[in-house]
């Protein structure tokens, strides 16, 4: 199968080759800038819709050779100018070109839109772009995190690395409704089916371009862009040469309640990138960074979250938020008569008294009213999240990539990527993300007019774990549930028997069953005690349980009972092979291009996350195919665009998703536009949300494919719980038994208008509003069922929302630019969920505020190559809804800021910048660690920097 796709590739390119034997055209020439008059470094100078090129050099001189007879155009580009298109109307040229530094906002060129290049002005649906100035002069860390600065985006953030951006509500920590592209592949891990931020993607120093294509976007891109398309573009060798590298430095937990101290951070990034000559091009790339990771320190009760931070010595069913191992596995509940009974009667026989007596009944009643009415559920001493989970987070990236030009026409590449990272990710519970590694490998042969791409992504899980169910298993491994419950059951009553109050009882009964006093000092050296972080029994365990896989038992170290391993492990690859063709050349009527696309999901996590066993990996295969037609009309002011898209899945039904948009110029001056669209979009339900089965000790996580459905439904029906959080929601049998719903694909209709204008040639103006409408909408329902002893059995299951969800909102965004390079943007963008129709214990899981906005000023050369940059961001409050728990957002804002200088002998930049500069701690999402302030110095050395 692999040596026909690389046939195909072949047999593709050959067709696109032009007569070799032409003629050869020589152009000659310098460039300048138009100011100073100094000679311009790495200038990109390209035949227009060819792939032929090359660039100026230390002097800014150029030799362009073509086979391509005049006239035809150049084109001029570098980093900060205005490009410029020059007409060559005869052989053997010597040009001098002079370049304009760019001041008019507008002028960027994008291609995420309609898949292929046109002003962003003109584009038909609404788009976000950071260019490489933009990256530059970003007041934030890097590129990734400048994201969050732009019109309606939220960024959830559940470790320094582990970011991931998202449009229009519907925000998670699992965002499977955003898709990411790095140079046409999908960065998103096929078991994660979601992209992990940039911890194994792209390097600082290799990206060009990122485009956010916001809201609906499957026609073009495929499943998944419900809410938006992410397209990150790398530097082609043949434009951008010469070394690079950066280097930077940083401090963070500055002020943190949890160290005494500052942690650094340290980022190190190098490209070199060579053109042998005008057909051959290389480029490698690496990167690697290490910090110590933000720390997740919420410790009050899940059951009590609007009061503060807590622990056991308050509340004897503590259930810390960011403490584990103190979930109510065992549900023990003093009040419950299951344990006031034979506690009483075991009292009474211990004194001697026959059952029956009337000294017994007199014995078993003071013991029996020894114990609370009301309900007082004891949980286990868990352990935090700090003393878990890694948090030494490291990420290292690299990659090579060889490029050739068959023709002037026909550019062909080899490219392939390699990440690994350690990170802390939120799901049903949090989980240590050690050495997860990402690999890609990429053939591609493209021109100005088509590309046909083969790629495969890889992925291994490394040595990550389950953080939550490690604690539990520890736990386990120093003293059986069954043996700590009964020793404190036993403490409990002697401590009440003796004249102690229940409070004094409840803390002095969990002293006895952890064998630790107030102090952590152990009671009793003879009997078992509770292993501490740090202590060598303690680190024995935690590397024994987090050593072992999901699905092995073996013995406990202390108690010798069976518990199990709590590695995860994906193996999960994925292999694509896409085409598209742009037929303008052949239909002069319009603008008509046409692709295909075919995926194979390959699942393979032994049984650890998913239900497939060890041996037994899920094949899933999709196919899509799509056509585009453009076409202009009134005089060139009026445009339509028109798209059609299917696709199928192996598990689900094929699905069709069209997109029709207009923009029409308002003024001849092309500088008003107004647009109008209704789209399509639709993801299959993830693999996360097909296949999980998932114990969390409270409830447990099911995928919503039949077979994961609770047995036994007909005898024991299961009802909505009374609450969407599975933790303190209850069964309500006051409704409907629940009902499962066909599980099937989430389609979303969206409709938008828009208004992008240029005022004086300084003032951007950018807004939107729109109304979407889910069908199939895929959120979770919490539901369960009463056991025969009274206990609770509780789910939290994937399943496609009968009724439709809608949501709403608008954006406005206003640019100017001001005299001397002064830079001021502001953006505020609104969201809305109805929820009128949402049914009892379903997870809309809308997880976004209302507003949000930002406020810049920056000007990158105030004064003598002096620069900076103020970013300002704000958003209210919001619930939080996940597996992980539900839960309340605070409101916050953030002040960003960087100032740089560029020294031009030395080709480098300095940078002095923070992020969160007032150092206001705050979450993004309920679970999620509070992020700090990160105080960075960076250098910058670019070899072709002007």
């Amino acid at each position: 199968m692999k040596k026909n796709y690389c046939f195909i590739l072949f047999f593709l390119a050959l067709l696109s080759f032009g007569p070799l034997l032409a003629q050869e055209t020589l152009i000659k020439g310098q460039v300048k800038d138009a100011k100073t008059g100094e000679a311009l470094i790495g200038v990109n100078i390209t035949l227009k819709d060819k792939v032929t090129g090359t660039t100026s050099d230390v002097q800014g001189n150029f030799v362009l050779k073509t086979k391509t007879p005049p006239p035809f155009t150049l084109i001029f580009s570098s980093i900060g100018y205005r490009m410029t298109e020059i007409e060559v109307s005869e052989a053997n040229a010597l040009l001098t070109i002079q370049l304009e530094e760019e001041t008019l906002l507008g002028r960027e060129i994008i291609v995420a839109a309609s898949r292929y290049e046109e002003s962003v002005l003109e584009s038909p649906v609404s788009i976000e772009r950071l260019g490489i100035l933009e990256i530059r002069n970003t007041s934030a860390a890097n590129f990734y995190d400048a994201l969050r600065n732009l019109k309606g985006v939220d960024m959830g953030q559940q470790s320094l690395l582990f970011i991931t951006p998202n449009t229009r509500g519907f925000n998670g920590n699992t965002n499977y409704r955003v898709t990411q592209y790095i140079d046409g592949i999908d960065n998103a891990p096929p078991g994660l089916n979601f992209p992990a931020g940039n911890i194994v993607g792209s390097s600082q120093l290799d990206v060009e371009s990122v485009e956010l294509l916001v809201g609906a976007s499957s026609a073009l891109y495929g499943p998944g862009g419900v809410n938006g398309t992410i397209l990150v573009s790398s530097k082609n060798p043949f434009d951008y040469q010469g070394l690079s590298a950066s280097l930077q430095t940083g401090a963070m937990h500055l002020g943190a309640n949890y160290r005494d101290q500052p942690a650094g951070m340290y980022e190190f990034n190098l490209r070199y990138a060579k053109a042998l000559n005008d057909r051959f091009a290389f480029k490698i790339n690496f990167g690697y960074l290490t910090a110590l990771d933000w720390h997740a320190t919420d410790f009050r009760d899940n059951n009590n979250l609007n009061g503060p931070n807590a622990d056991h010595n308050s509340s004897s069913g503590y259930d810390g938020v960011h403490t584990y191992g103190d979930e109510s596995f065992a549900d023990v509940d003093l009040s419950d008569d299951a344990i006031r009974i034979p506690t009483a009667e075991g009292y009474a026989a211990a004194q001697g008294f026959a059952p029956g007596t009337p000294e017994y009944q007199a014995a078993f009643q003071q013991a029996f009213n020894l114990f609370p009415t009301q309900s007082t559920v004891i949980t286990r001493t868990g352990y935090q999240e700090r003393n878990l989970a890694d948090y030494n987070t490291e990420s290292l990236k690299g990659g090579i990539s060889l490029h050739y030009r068959l023709t002037e026409n026909v550019e062909m590449l080899a490219q392939g990527g390699f990440g690994r990272g350690t990170s802390v990710y939120t799901a049903s519970n949090r989980f240590s993300l050690v050495d997860f590694t990402l690999y890609s490998a990429k053939l591609e042969v493209r021109g100005p007019k088509f590309f046909v791409r083969l790629w495969s992504v890889g992925e291994n899980a490394g040595d990550s774990y389950d953080v939550g169910t490690t604690a539990s298993q520890i736990n386990e491994s120093w003293k059986t549930s069954e043996n700590w419950y009964a020793d404190f059951i036993a403490s409990y009553t002697t401590a009440r028997l003796l004249g102690n109050p229940q409070e004094v009882a409840l803390i002095s009964a969990r002293y006895t069953a952890d064998n630790r006093d107030a102090n952590n000092n152990i009671i009793n050296p003879t009997l078992p005690y509770r292993w501490l972080p740090g202590e060598p029994r303690f680190e024995q365990a935690l590397n024994q349980i987090t050593s072992r896989p999901v699905t092995e038992t073996f013995p406990a170290l202390e108690t010798g009972n069976t518990i199990r391993g709590t590695r995860v492990i994906d193996k999960s690859q994925m292999y694509n092979v896409e085409a598209m063709y742009n037929f303008s050349d052949f239909f002069k009527f319009a603008d008509i291009l046409a692709g295909m696309s075919y995926r194979i999901y390959r699942i393979n996590s032994e049984g650890t996350i998913f239900g497939d066993p060890l041996g037994d990996p899920h094949d899933i295969r999709e196919f899509g195919a799509y056509v585009q037609v453009s076409k202009k009309m009134l005089g060139d002011r009026l445009k339509f665009n028109g798209t059609a898209r299917y696709d199928k899945n192996s598990n689900f039904e094929g699905r069709f998703t069209p997109r029709a948009s207009v923009v029409y110029t308002l003024d001849a001056k092309k500088r008003h536009f107004l647009r109008g669209s209704a789209q399509t979009a639709f993801r299959f339900p993830s693999m996360a949300d097909q296949f999980t089965n998932l114990n969390v000790g409270i409830f447990q996580v099911i995928g919503g494919l039949p077979r994961f459905r609770p047995g036994g439904l007909a005898e024991n029906p299961v009802y909505p719980l009374d609450s969407p959080n599975p933790i303190t929601g209850q069964p309500d049998l006051s409704q409907d038994e629940y009902v499962f719903p066909e599980f099937r694909p989430e389609r979303v209709v969206a409709w938008e208008i828009g208004y992008k204008g240029l005022f004086d040639k300084n003032v951007l103006l950018d807004f939107y509003a729109y109304y979407n409408t889910y069908n199939g909408f895929i959120a979770n329902q919490a539901f369960g069922r009463f056991r025969e002893d009274g206990s609770p059995e509780k789910f939290l299951s994937a399943v496609s929302l009968d009724q439709e969800v809608s949501a709403y909102g608008w954006a406005l965004s206003l640019d100017y630019q001001g005299p001397r390079g002064y830079v001021v943007s502001g953006n505020i963008a609104y969201n809305e969920l109805d929820r009128s129709n949402l049914p009892p214990g379903f997870q809309s899981r809308f997880n976004a505020p209302d507003y949000r906005t930002n406020i810049s000023l920056s000007n990158r050369n105030v004064y003598k190559n002096a620069g900076f940059s103020l970013t300002w961001h704000w958003q209210n409050d919001f619930v939080w809804e996940s597996t992980f728990g539900v839960g309340d957002v605070p409101a916050y804002h953030t002040l960003d800021a960087q100032i740089s200088y560029k020294m031009s002998k030395l080709k480098t930049i300095v940078k002095l910048g923070a992020v969160n500069l007032l150092n206001q701690y705050y979450t993004t999402g309920f679970g999620n660690p509070e992020i700090g302030g990160l105080y960075y110095l960076s250098l910058t050395f670019d070899q072709l920097l002007n």
